[in-house]
């Protein structure tokens, strides 16, 4: 109410609706105080004792409170002893595994040498290309001196060439 009165004016709904809930639960207190008194002085009215026609039905409640109580209770004594087994069993069976040191990265790096890599592999393409170089100018002599020899080896080209389009399709 006091933080209403402040953002709102006095005959905002709001804080009327406010002010009558303060209102009502400080008679509801008031008058639940002075039972309390009174019962405890003994001067209690039956107001604060229990009807006696309520007494069966609020006795069955409470032995139907007390039984699921009870059920619960022996649930966990039976339960609870197989749960702390099954943790300990689980801390044997999990794999003690420390990690002494964090990994880090190298500084340099040993392998892959790719400047050897990068070395190597030119010289391999280096001597394909002088292999393939030497075969052209050997074919081209083969056509000048003995044509018939390279009519038969193109003829053997062309069909290998014919059958690598054949299984390329596969």
């Amino acid at each position: 109410v006091g933080v209403l009165s402040l953002e709102k004016s006095p005959s905002h709904p709001e804080l009327r609706r406010a002010q009558n809930e303060l209102k009502q639960l400080q008679s509801q207190y008031n008058n639940l105080k002075q039972k309390s008194q009174a019962f405890a002085s003994g001067k209690a009215n039956n107001e604060m004792l229990i009807p006696f026609g309520n007494i069966p039905t609020i006795g069955l409640d409470y032995a139907r409170l007390f039984r699921s109580v009870k059920i619960q209770e022996m649930l966990l004594e039976f339960i609870y002893p197989q749960y702390e087994q099954a943790k300990i069993q689980e801390e044997k069976d999990t794999p003690t595994v420390q990690i002494l040191d964090p990994a880090v990265p190298p500084e340099l790096k040993t392998k892959p040498k790719r400047m050897v890599m990068v070395a190597v592999s030119m010289i391999v393409a280096f001597m394909i290309y002088c292999a393939l170089v030497i075969y052209r100018m050997q074919l081209n002599l083969l056509r000048e001196k003995d044509f018939d020899r390279y009519e038969k080896i193109m003829n053997i080209y062309s069909s290998l060439q014919k059958d690598m389009m054949f299984w390329r399709k596969k």
